[in-house]
């Protein structure tokens, strides 16, 4: 089994960070601002992405402000503090047409942030 550990808020935490995102109502990036549980569906992806023993295949639904953003915001936080490289893809608005080479594009330059990637750069003209 996988042990998670839960923090436990005192009642003024938790009124204060509820209080903190209802003002503002835009994604968390710190585990700490987290509410209704959904440490526990980052520690659930986490530890399903790390493991090799089932599909790292997820699927993240949920109505707007629902709290999707901020699950994928910790969790990539924490796959990065192991060395991960993770990428944000939003489709929105962008040429269907050219979609496969701005991927790309995306892919091999969040890689040169960690490697050599040099013999890589002419592959996304390989897709025009």
């Amino acid at each position: 089994g996988v042990e998670t550990e839960v923090k436990v808020k005192t009642s003024i935490e938790i009124e204060n960070n509820l209080l903190n995102w209802l003002s503002k109502e835009e994604p968390v990036s710190d585990s700490n601002l987290l509410m209704f549980n959904r440490e526990l569906y980052v520690e659930r992806i986490f530890t399903r992405l790390k493991s090799n023993d089932v599909s790292n295949q997820i699927a993240l639904c949920g109505e707007y402000g629902s709290g999707k953003t901020s699950i994928l915001n910790i969790v990539c936080s924490r796959l990065e503090t192991e060395s991960w490289l993770t990428l944000r893809i939003d489709n929105w608005g962008r040429d269907s047409n050219t979609l496969g080479k701005q991927i790309l594009n995306m892919m091999l330059t969040k890689a040169s942030e960690k490697f050599d990637i040099s013999a890589l750069q002419p592959l996304p003209s390989n897709y025009q």
